[in-house]
């Protein structure tokens, strides 16, 4: 997402078209179409927003990162998922170098 940092992976072909990729993360979100509709695919800009739509009709042609604009990611963990996680960053945390560098 291109503020909030979020992320989703979804594996398509490299000949889909952006709207495809759209209408794929619609359903994948469970989106209506009122919020389909406000789903922007891009990339990064040098212009004002640092945004830069894609033409529904330009092809993925070998990009793996688009940038989403117009959709609430929210990320969702179960308990065994956030165990895990808070784990994995108290052992990231605790190493030499990362206090260190605090």
């Amino acid at each position: 997402h291109t503020h909030s940092g979020a992320r989703i992976r979804i594996i398509v072909p490299d000949t889909s078209t952006i709207a495809e990729i759209r209408l794929m993360i619609s359903d994948l979100m469970k989106l209506d179409e009122m919020q389909a509709s406000k789903i922007r695919l891009g990339r990064r800009s040098n212009n004002f927003d640092r945004f830069e739509e894609l033409e529904p009709s330009e092809l993925l042609n070998g990009r793996e990162q688009l940038l989403v604009q117009g959709l609430e990611l929210k990320t969702r963990l179960s308990l065994q998922e956030a165990t895990e996680l808070q784990q994995e960053l108290i052992e990231a945390y605790s190493t030499e170098w990362c206090q260190r560098k605090i």
